[in-house]
């Protein structure tokens, strides 16, 4: 699933960051993404990015303790690591 594919007004490098393809979800996900979508009146592609969206945001602070944690291992900011991660998550 492709969550953005109308992307042609965007610098090629933003593009890259801006496609997320997924897995087909299980059935009942599907489902319950799908009746979010129609209640909402978005597309389910447009639903799926913002429910990962809002994921992330919920799991900010986790994640930006983490992100600190292995920060100060390396000597470095946590933004600094997390750019170095957004740049190059291989």
């Amino acid at each position: 699933m492709t969550l953005d594919p109308d992307q042609e007004h965007l610098p090629e490098q933003q593009q890259d960051q801006q496609i997320l393809s997924l897995p087909t979800l299980p059935d009942y996900e599907m489902r319950l993404l799908t009746a979010m979508a129609f209640f909402l009146g978005r597309k389910v592609n447009q639903q799926a990015a913002a429910v990962v969206a809002m994921y992330l945001r919920q799991s900010h602070d986790r994640l930006l303790t983490q992100t600190e944690y292995y920060a100060h291992r390396l000597g470095i900011s946590k933004w600094d690591l997390l750019e170095l991660i957004s740049a190059n998550p291989e």
